[in-house]
């Protein structure tokens, strides 16, 4: 992250932003996996590899295709007012991972007893898989949808975003409280490492729906459709994270 924010600054450009976030996804986790070698953290510890790579090279394929992330163009003129956003995006990735990293951390002297695999796991792992689905088929649609100029102006109600405003969200939050339930079970003889991983899908859920997510895009769409009737309806009945029963 430093290293990213140095060229970064220097090129005044924030174009591998993503790129720089998903080496040190990777390379922290894999890191964590090589010192615990149990079938638990080798199985939860793949999905988050599977997240950050495919996170990774969807935001930097995006960044090549549309440019520089508007957002960041105040910020990245200047190496001081660049720093914070880089210093997120380290916090943002340590925070996420705790799951995996808490669960890394217990299971590094593990027993064989205790790196047997627990079928109480199976179902936090099913929800961070379908998040993982969710997040990757909302982010497709959503850039194929912006890159057909017929759609400039527009909004997409298609897919995943007919039945939620933010499908993507809704998918990386899947993800980090998947895991987390994933990683519950093998953490319970140890109260730390149980409360660091719950912080992660507390984290993500509250940044997203709260703060950089959802109330950001949410106020960009009420600006700029905000007297459209369709776009009134279509919020109506469009859940902003779960569908609507």
């Amino acid at each position: 992250n430093a290293v990213g924010w140095v060229v970064g600054s220097y090129l005044k450009s924030s174009r591998a932003y993503d790129a720089v976030g998903c080496v040190a996804n990777m390379t922290v986790l894999l890191s964590a996996m090589s010192n615990a070698k149990t079938v638990p953290v080798q199985t939860i510890g793949s999905i988050g590899v599977a997240w950050a790579l495919r996170l990774g090279t969807f935001l930097t394929f995006r960044a090549a295709r549309l440019g520089d992330d508007k957002r960041l163009a105040g910020v990245r003129q200047s190496p001081a007012t660049f720093l914070p956003v880089w210093f997120m995006q380290f916090l943002w990735n340590y925070v996420t991972m705790l799951p995996i990293l808490a669960l890394a951390d217990q299971q590094k002297d593990a027993t064989a007893a205790e790196g047997e695999p627990k079928p109480s796991s199976l179902p936090g792992v099913a929800v961070a898989v379908l998040g993982l689905l969710t997040e990757a088929i909302a982010d497709k649609q959503k850039l194929s949808f912006t890159l057909d100029a017929s759609n400039k102006g527009k909004y997409i109600t298609n897919g995943l975003w007919s039945v939620s405003r933010h499908p993507n969200y809704l998918g990386e939050i899947m993800v980090w409280l998947g895991l987390f339930l994933a990683a519950a079970p093998y953490l319970t003889k140890s109260a730390k490492h149980l409360l660091l991983a719950a912080f992660s899908p507390v984290f993500v859920y509250s940044l997203l729906n709260y703060v950089s997510g959802v109330p950001l895009l949410e106020k960009k769409a009420d600006k700029k459709w905000g007297d459209d009737p369709q776009y009134q309806d279509y919020k109506r009945n469009t859940g902003v994270l779960v569908p609507k029963l």
